[in-house]
């Protein structure tokens, strides 16, 4: 993973943490156009984030599952570049 492109995965991060924040603020009955209440809300889209990570690099994110979609990709790759 050290050489791996951070970038998709900051928007993802940052998109996941807008929709909990949103989520919580609707479940919690906060009024939206205060900004101050919504910002009471942070620990909670942290510890979501937190969550998600936890997750997502116990389970989700195996050596198998990369090598086989490493396997997969180069079976394209050799699909793709054989002569019609």
């Amino acid at each position: 993973m050290k050489n791996l492109n951070t970038k998709p995965f900051l928007y993802l991060l940052a998109g996941f943490s807008v929709i909990v924040l949103f989520m919580a603020a609707l479940i919690q009955g906060f009024d939206l156009r205060n900004f101050l209440d919504v910002l009471r809300l942070i620990p909670i889209v942290a510890t979501a984030d937190g969550m998600a990570y936890f997750v997502f690099t116990t389970w989700l994110w195996r050596k198998e599952a990369t090598s086989r979609m490493a396997y997969s990709v180069s079976r394209l790759e050799r699909y793709m570049a054989r002569p019609y």
